[in-house]
């Protein structure tokens, strides 16, 4: 093949991943809520996974990332369980959808280290999030639950305070290999968070915008060179938040200038112990333990939480729906995965590190009040913080190395020199993956 026409292959490759990347991410506020073109988004994630075989025919080889190994080992495990569950259907039904999101996240990632810009996922980010918006401010009088609270494009409002929560932190990570988070981003980030709180009226958002303040507070401290107060001053900002919480336990938001809200309204709700769904929720948590211990190791299967319990739907809870239906096997899995991110990434050597610490912490709080197991945006914001927390460093990759008759895995690392650079342009082009390869 002459290196015109490889070229040519090549470029059509790379436009071709970053455009399926793109509608994967930005239309998802689109897609989901219709369940005729819902699928499209799993299409999408096929078709990228394509284009990553393609590359590996046209180059020879396809950088895969080490830890890898664990989300895989999780999805190939809570698949297994279906074997066991009481309610096919449902298992079925549950596994598709967060296998679904699975892939999609994967197919991003591993796209991330072949070809796949950041700058994408950042556009991708911002598109989506703005048309939630629109739509939001379109309708913003939809009710629910005796409180005006607006899903935008989405039919469940929390669903759009999610996705809003997960572009948001996409748009206010730095792309590796750069060192700066650029002021307008914040700024942008800032303005969806309030639409999100003002509109959607999920809780969720409130953490958002509580863990996003202090990101934006620590990067601009970072930025003026005195990152080595910046564990100091976290540790101090964190005591004095826990603080007030501890001295105001019957604070109430209902006659301050945001008590009109739809989210400061439910969260004064919580506090006073007079909330449906939150009392709901601990009913949830209550049963979906008891039913966990029934069978601690292996869990009862897929989505069974909802089928075995009174309520008929999923827990609420990442960690009761993970214990309940994959039972202790699964939940490590699954959580063992941020255990390795943040391992990675405290080491806070850049700000992608910064950034891969937040995105777990800020996901790990909300799975206390939600499913993200089964989330195209909260897979798509882990893998991200996986691809931050190894990057600009020399990093172990596996690659795929094309051979006859077959493959074959090769070991290989990127020296000191390289590692300055950003991975996403050394290993874009097949000149970059020869030097990686030492070839």
């Amino acid at each position: 093949m002459s290196k015109n026409k490889q070229s040519f292959r090549f470029s059509y490759y790379l436009v071709s991943v970053n455009l399926l990347a793109f509608v994967y991410v930005a239309g998802y506020a689109l897609f989901e809520s219709n369940s005729s073109i819902s699928r499209i988004s799993i299409l999408t994630a096929l078709l990228m996974m394509v284009l990553l075989l393609a590359r590996l025919i046209i180059t020879g080889h396809l950088a895969i990332p080490r830890l890898i190994g664990i989300p895989i080992a999780f999805a190939l495990f809570s698949s297994i369980s279906i074997l066991w569950a009481t309610d096919l259907e449902i298992a079925w039904l549950y596994g598709s959808i967060s296998l679904s999101a699975m892939l999609g996240a994967i197919a991003i990632w591993i796209a991330l280290y072949n070809g796949l810009s950041y700058r994408t996922l950042f556009w991708s980010a911002l598109t989506g999030s703005v048309v939630v918006v629109f739509y939001l401010i379109q309708n913003p009088e939809q009710v629910f639950d005796d409180i005006a609270r607006s899903g935008g494009t989405f039919s469940n409002p929390n669903a759009a305070g999610i996705y809003l929560m997960c572009c948001t932190f996409l748009i206010i990570s730095p792309p590796p290999g750069t060192s700066r988070v650029p002021k307008f981003n914040l700024a942008i980030a800032a303005g969806l968070l309030l639409s999100a709180v003002a509109f959607t009226g999920s809780r969720k958002t409130l953490i958002a915008v509580a863990v996003f303040v202090l990101y934006a507070a620590v990067v601009l401290f970072w930025q003026t060179r005195l990152r080595a107060y910046t564990a100091p001053a976290l540790l101090l900002f964190i005591a004095l938040v826990a603080s007030v919480v501890l001295i105001s336990p019957d604070i109430s938001f209902a006659s301050s200038p945001i008590g009109s809200l739809g989210a400061v309204q439910r969260l004064d709700l919580l506090l006073q112990g007079d909330e449906y769904s939150a009392l709901m929720r601990e009913s949830m948590i209550s049963a979906g333990t008891d039913l966990w211990l029934k069978k601690p190791l292996i869990g009862h299967g897929y989505g069974q939480f909802g089928s075995l319990t009174p309520f008929g739907v999923y827990s609420h809870c990442n960690y009761v729906e993970l214990l309940c239906n994959t039972g202790i096997i699964g939940a490590v899995l699954y959580y063992f995965f941020y255990i390795l991110i943040g391992m990675h990434a405290v080491r806070l050597k850049n700000p992608q590190h910064l950034a891969a610490l937040f995105i777990i912490g800020i996901l790990a709080l909300i799975d206390v009040a939600m499913v993200s197991v089964v989330s195209k945006p909260n897979w798509v914001l882990l893998v991200v913080a996986a691809y931050f927390a190894i990057s600009n460093r020399p990093v172990k990759t596996l690659v795929l190395v094309k051979t006859m008759p077959g493959f074959s895995l090769k070991k290989t690392s990127l020296g000191n020199s390289m590692a300055r650079r950003s991975l996403e342009k050394v290993l874009r082009t097949p000149a970059g993956m020869r030097k990686v390869l030492g070839k």
